[in-house]
């Protein structure tokens, strides 16, 4: 936490340390794959949905500036900035 604060000062560049996990997208589990045996450089994913990582920090202060709403306002209120990223599944009708 201080260590982002330090950085959000310095107006630096955000780069915590991470973990590999795959996201098993029929069961809705993750998984960690801490020897780093996968790679994925292309994500075949159904026409109708979109996947994306979202930073804490970022979603913290949008949230703080009153720009998000429903289910995502839920999720960045529980969250520091200096807290893993969100996965962000989005599914069109």
């Amino acid at each position: 936490m201080e260590e982002a604060l330090e950085i959000k000062k310095s107006g630096k560049r955000w780069r915590p340390k991470y973990g590999n996990f795959i996201f098993d997208i029929k069961t809705g589990e993750f998984f960690e794959d801490s020897e780093r045996k996968f790679t994925v450089y292309k994500v075949d994913t159904p026409k109708n949905q979109f996947y994306r990582l979202m930073q804490a920090i970022n979603l913290v202060n949008a949230n703080k500036k009153g720009f998000l709403e429903g289910e995502l306002k839920k999720i960045a209120s529980k969250l520091d900035i200096g807290d893993n990223p969100v996965l962000k599944i989005e599914k069109f009708k």
